[in-house]
C-alpha cells in the first residue's frame, strides 16, 4: 500500500488485523463525530474530554454488542478498549535516534512515541482522556504497539507496555522503510495480549 494516510492505515491495516484476532468483537471507527440522527448517541460512554471540555474521540472502539443508540441505561454495549492510531507517514509522532546494528553499521531509526507534542496538545493528553472512560487504550502505527491500562502509572512514569514488530529505518537518501522483526514470537505475543482484552 503506497497510501499512508492515517485513515488508510486505520481502515485497511489496523481494523482488519484487530478483527482477525477478536472475531467476536465489533471494531468500530469512531474518529469522526457525526450527528446522532434519529438515534441518541452518547460519546461520553467511551470518550474522555479534552482541555476545551469537548469529547476527544479515539480512532477505533473495540466493543461487544455495539449499538449507536446507546443513551439508555439498558444499552447492552460493552466497551472493551479504544485505539489511537498514528500514521507511519507522519513524522511528527516519532523520535529519531542513531543506532547500530549487530554488525556495527550505523543507521537512523524512528520510534513512535506518545510523549511527542502535536500542536498545542499531545498524544499523552489524548491517552489520558481516553483512559478516563476506558479500561484499556492501545496506541499504534501498526509497527509499534503501546498498551495503557486504567489505574496503572505507566503513562505518568513513561513505562507503557510496548510491542515492536519492526523498526523504521532512514536510509542514506533519507527514505523511510520498515525492517520487520522476523521472529513469530513477537507477533504471537502481541496477538495474545490483544486477545486477553476480551477475556478480562
Amino acid at each position: 500500500m503506497n497510501d499512508l494516510r492515517e485513515c488508510m492505515v486505520q481502515d485497511f491495516v489496523i481494523a482488519p488485523f484487530l478483527k482477525s484476532i477478536l472475531p467476536k468483537c465489533d471494531i468500530i471507527p469512531v474518529d469522526i463525530k457525526v450527528s446522532s440522527g434519529s438515534g441518541k448517541h452518547n460519546y461520553g460512554k467511551y470518550c474522555g474530554k479534552g482541555p476545551n471540555e469537548k469529547y476527544w474521540t479515539p480512532d477505533l472502539c473495540i466493543a461487544q454488542d455495539w449499538r449507536w443508540d446507546n443513551e439508555e441505561d439498558e444499552c447492552p454495549t460493552s466497551y472493551i478498549a479504544v485505539v489511537e492510531i498514528k500514521s507511519v507517514g507522519d513524522s511528527s509522532n516519532y523520535i529519531v535516534s542513531n543506532t547500530k546494528d549487530r554488525k556495527g553499521k550505523s543507521f537512523r531509526d524512528k520510534t513512535l512515541n506518545y510523549l511527542k507534542d502535536i500542536g498545542n496538545s499531545s498524544v499523552k493528553n489524548e491517552i489520558e482522556a481516553h483512559l478516563s472512560k476506558n479500561k484499556t487504550v492501545l496506541f499504534t502505527d501498526g509497527v509499534t504497539w503501546y498498551f495503557f491500562e486504567k489505574n496503572e502509572k505507566a503513562l505518568e512514569e513513561n513505562k507503557a507496555e510496548m510491542f515492536e514488530l519492526g523498526i523504521r529505518i532512514i536510509d542514506e537518501k533519507k527514505f523511510d522503510h520498515i525492517k520487520w522483526n522476523e521472529s513469530e514470537k513477537r507477533y504471537n505475543d502481541l496477538k495474545e495480549k490483544i486477545k486477553a482484552l476480551c477475556e478480562s
